[in-house]
């Protein structure tokens, strides 16, 4: 992990990060979030892995899973077009770790996937979006996941891609396009995925 970068200097560089809260402390060590809590299982200890979050937000779940799983390497796929200001709390959140373990794209999904030329071991789909763009992300990224590889998201509920049975039908309907293959619903966790 990096040297700390003091909250004060962050303010210098991004002077409209005055107004936000910035934590002053690792809160990637201590608090797990539930999507962070869906994915660690998943990710092996003793072997590289490369996984994709699509839907950054502020990087929350990307410094908990770059913290408790030190050889996963990460890219990073939002375009910050609602809150802009997030993407500098997300520099700002990911400047604990050595940048070669993390690959930002600051683009959205469709543009983001084409950019993709290596093989990864799964996708985390946390983007808000409506059903149709669920549909079009789970499928277009699967292309690029290896055997066995995974595809996860976590929208399921009013912000997200709807309901549980909205979910569940995208879901379904993209597992046996992809080949019949084994997926969850967890509404628990508000939590999906599909095992490829």
């Amino acid at each position: 992990m990096k040297k700390l970068i003091e909250k004060d200097e962050w303010i210098k560089r991004y002077p409209n990060l005055k107004n936000y809260y910035i934590p002053e402390h690792y809160f990637f060590k201590t608090k797990l979030t539930n999507e962070a809590c869906t994915l660690l299982p998943f990710i092996p200890e003793n072997q590289p892995y490369l996984g994709v979050e699509i839907g950054v937000n502020i990087a929350k779940t990307s410094t908990i899973l770059l913290y408790r799983k030190p050889q996963l390497n990460l890219i990073l796929v939002d375009n910050w077009a609602e809150v802009p200001e997030n993407k500098f709390l997300t520099e700002y959140h990911l400047s604990f770790f050595d940048s070669n373990r993390y690959k930002i794209i600051h683009e959205n999904s469709r543009d983001a996937v084409k950019q993709i030329k290596q093989k990864i071991d799964f996708v985390f789909v946390a983007a808000h979006k409506k059903p149709e763009e669920y549909e079009h992300d789970i499928l277009q990224w699967a292309k690029h996941v290896k055997p066995n590889g995974f595809l996860f998201g976590h929208d399921i509920g009013n912000s997200g891609i709807g309901p549980k049975d909205q979910a569940e039908k995208v879901v379904e309907y993209c597992a046996k396009k992809l080949g019949d293959k084994d997926y969850w619903v967890n509404s628990k966790r508000l939590s999906w995925m599909i095992k490829l």
